[in-house]
């Protein structure tokens, strides 16, 4: 049997989390497939405008089991209980999801809209 997988990712914008007491950023995963799961890495980044170039203001990196079929998981930047990220400014993500197992996948990459956020 030749093993088929593959993933969809989205970036939501980034908002203030009240409970994470942060600015955060999250991509998320739909994975299909004749396996009944695959090890899904993804490497996140919490963008912020800054001159003259962009900086990155939180980064996350996390490998996880997501059932096929339509399976969901969400992938957080900053990781929870990580770095806070409390000032003002305008934010963006960015994301890479690649399968590394059972096979290995082609790597997709997304970015989110800006938002312009004030820590509450």
């Amino acid at each position: 049997m030749t093993i088929r997988a593959y993933c969809t990712i989205t970036a939501d914008t980034p908002h203030w989390s009240k409970k994470g007491k942060s600015v955060i950023y999250k991509t998320r995963a739909q994975c299909y497939g004749n396996v009944p799961s695959v090890q899904l890495k993804v490497t996140s980044k919490l963008m912020r405008a800054g001159a003259p170039k962009p900086l990155v203001a939180a980064t996350a990196k996390k490998t996880q089991t997501v059932r096929t079929g339509g399976g969901k998981a969400t992938f957080y930047a900053p990781v929870p209980n990580g770095k806070k990220v409390k000032y003002s400014a305008r934010f963006w993500g960015q994301s890479t999801a690649q399968i590394v197992s059972p096979i290995v996948g082609t790597k997709t990459q997304v970015v989110s809209k800006t938002a312009d956020l004030k820590p509450k």
